[in-house]
């Protein structure tokens, strides 16, 4: 078997470009993190800023934005606890694109389901933000970089 630093037979760097580096480094540090079961301590303060915008890659469904690379870089921040009346029940705009979203993917019980369970917890991680979305390819890139 080849390991991913050799030297290929035709003389090629297997580690292919930048990209490709940052991606095994990041796998690599997935890896480390799920086989050990280190979550990191939340060594950087999130911004307000930085979390709405993960919201809306959320609400958007965007995956791409949860690349493993990503996920490596950040997950800290994704993998906290974040107050959940500061990041959505204080901003209007979010909570009722989060209702609507819910009630378009899981009906609208649920989604009234949903706004008395929001209204009741004090925190929430952004994958249980993607699950209430049914934004599933998001979690699914999420667990990808090893939230559990």
């Amino acid at each position: 078997m080849k390991q991913h630093n050799a030297v290929a037979v035709d003389k090629r760097d297997c580690w292919g470009s930048a990209r490709e580096r940052e991606r095994m480094k990041a796998r690599f540090n997935i890896r480390k993190r799920v086989n050990h079961s280190t979550i990191p301590v939340v060594t950087e303060e999130a911004n307000d800023e930085d979390i709405s915008k993960y919201l809306l890659y959320i609400r958007r469904g965007d995956r791409s934005k949860f690349s493993t690379t990503f996920m490596d870089r950040h997950f800290a921040i994704i993998s906290a606890l974040h107050p959940i009346r500061q990041h959505i029940l204080e901003k209007p705009e979010t909570m009722s694109e989060t209702i609507q979203l819910a009630s378009k993917a899981r009906g609208v019980e649920f989604s009234l389901t949903l706004e008395e369970r929001i209204n009741s917890l004090s925190t929430f991680t952004l994958m249980e933000y993607a699950v209430w979305l049914g934004k599933y390819s998001v979690v699914s890139g999420m667990l990808h970089g090893g939230m559990s």
